[in-house]
């Protein structure tokens, strides 16, 4: 599970658009949105980065 925070509203749409990303509570009320990426998605996004040749 990733959980991160939408620094703008461009990266909002990409994440949720290309990584089927979810709206979570956020710990900062008025600051960026936070989202989580799990299961089988967040393992493909790790995969990507981590044996990236």
């Amino acid at each position: 599970m990733v959980i991160f925070d939408a620094k703008t509203d461009e990266l909002e749409q990409h994440y949720l658009r290309d990584f089927g990303a979810h709206p979570v509570a956020s710990l900062h009320p008025g600051g960026p949105r936070t989202f989580m990426i799990a299961d089988q998605a967040a393992k493909d996004i790790f995969s990507s980065y981590l044996f990236e040749e």
